[in-house]
């Protein structure tokens, strides 16, 4: 039966400035990301269906893919895409392709594999908010019949939203800190047989989910707190300093803001040539 694929390599990617996961919504037609407060919160949708509850016993219908191995939770795929071949949408449900529950579709990301010849790569970037991305890779041959291949990233960015309770652990929220290791080895065991070998690590810290205030209810019957009229949130606001507004960057917050995700995972591939199909 046919399937609506879109793939756009990783040359492409490079191109249009494409470094993160919810920025393919730029280039995959029919795709939608909404971002919450956190990754786990965040989801993406293909040709409108996708899963925004935030159960974590619930899988979302947009399954995500590395190198073929799906992801058990779509927030632990959002991470930078450094040293990436190709990205592929394959629209529609995918269970009898990737035996998982993607009734929406599946969002493949391959990673670059092993080269012959020696190569390798470094990015640097710096943007507002003391933002820097760094990416480096590096890749070659090993041995006789033996090429590996080492990637990394790591992003950092200052908050942006200062919780002005004195009171607070916490002053800069929703800052970033995040990075990723890969590393893969090819082995060519055989004409007819070779086998890929890889790790992964992707580590974020973030104190995210710090909404700010743009502007308080006016309070009255049936609005406010409980329903009683009264505008708490705004009084309080008031109250702690902080001016609700387009452009409010504060908060007066007693909680702390946590946001923390660690995935890792191994693969291995192995592919035989018998007679005039593979294995």
């Amino acid at each position: 039966m046919p399937i609506s694929v879109t793939a756009i390599s990783g040359d492409a990617l490079d191109a249009r400035q494409i470094d993160s996961f919810d920025q393919l919504q730029y280039v995959a037609p029919g795709v939608t990301f909404g971002a919450g407060i956190n990754a786990r919160q965040s989801s993406s949708t293909i040709r409108g269906i996708g899963t925004s509850l935030f159960n974590v016993g619930i899988e979302g219908s947009v399954a995500v893919a590395v190198d073929g191995v799906i992801l058990g939770r779509e927030g632990a795929g959002l991470f930078d895409l450094s040293d990436v071949e190709r990205v592929e949408v394959l629209r529609g449900p995918q269970g009898t392709l990737f035996g998982k529950n993607a009734s929406a579709g599946v969002i493949s990301i391959a990673t670059r594999n092993p080269t012959d010849e020696f190569e390798a790569d470094l990015r640097a970037s710096y943007g507002s908010d003391d933002e820097i991305n760094l990416s480096a890779s590096v890749s070659g041959p090993l041995s006789d019949g033996i090429n590996g291949r080492f990637s990394a990233y790591r992003n950092t960015r200052d908050g942006f939203v200062t919780n002005i309770n004195p009171a607070a652990a916490q002053r800069e929220l929703n800052d970033r800190e995040e990075y990723g290791l890969r590393g893969k080895l090819a082995f060519e065991v055989s004409d007819r047989l070779d086998v890929l070998v890889g790790v992964d690590y992707a580590s974020r810290d973030q104190s995210s989910g710090a909404p700010t205030l743009r502007s308080p209810a006016v309070g009255g019957a049936g609005a406010g707190l409980l329903g009683t009229g009264f505008p708490a949130v705004g009084t309080f606001s008031a109250l702690a300093g902080v001016n609700p507004g387009p452009e409010n960057l504060q908060v007066a917050s007693e909680g702390d803001f946590i946001a923390d995700m660690e995935s890792y995972g191994a693969l291995v591939e192995a592919n035989y040539q018998l007679a005039d199909h593979d294995l």
